[in-house]
C-alpha cells in the first residue's frame, strides 16, 4: 500500500472585490513533523480557485496550470501530458478532481460547514 501523503500549503485569501474570493495555494517544506511512513506531496504553482457570487449562484473556476508531467524536457513534456489527455490515460487524475468537486460542492451546501484553521 503506497505511503499517505501530505500537503504543506500556504493559502492566501485575496479578495479583490466583495463578491469575489480567490485562493491560492503553494507548496512549501517548512512545518510540523510528519506522522511515520507519510510523504510530503506538492502542488504544482500556481495553483488555487476562484470564487465569485453573482445572481444567487456561486461560480468556481479551479486554477491549476501544470505545462506537463515533469518527467520530459520542454515541449516534449506538454506533448506528452496532453497525448495522455487525449487517449483518456488520465481518468484516475479526472476522478480525484470529480471527488475533490463533490466534496466542495457538499461542504458548501451543508447547512452548517465545518473548517479547521489549524
Amino acid at each position: 500500500m503506497p505511503a499517505t501523503r501530505y500537503y504543506r500549503q500556504l493559502v492566501p485569501l485575496l479578495r479583490p472585490i466583495a463578491s469575489t474570493a480567490v485562493i491560492v495555494a503553494r507548496s512549501v517544506n517548512e512545518g510540523p513533523p510528519l506522522p511515520d511512513g507519510a510523504r510530503l506531496a506538492y502542488t504544482v504553482s500556481p495553483n488555487g480557485e476562484v470564487l465569485f457570487w453573482e445572481n444567487n449562484c456561486l461560480h468556481w473556476h479551479h486554477i491549476c496550470c501544470t505545462p506537463g508531467a515533469g518527467i520530459l524536457a520542454g515541449r516534449l513534456d506538454s506533448y506528452f501530458i496532453n497525448m495522455l489527455r487525449c487517449l483518456r490515460l488520465d481518468q484516475l487524475e479526472r476522478n480525484t478532481y470529480r471527488r475533490e468537486t463533490e466534496q466542495l460542492r457538499d461542504w458548501l451546501q451543508s447547512p452548517n460547514p465545518q473548517y479547521d484553521l489549524g
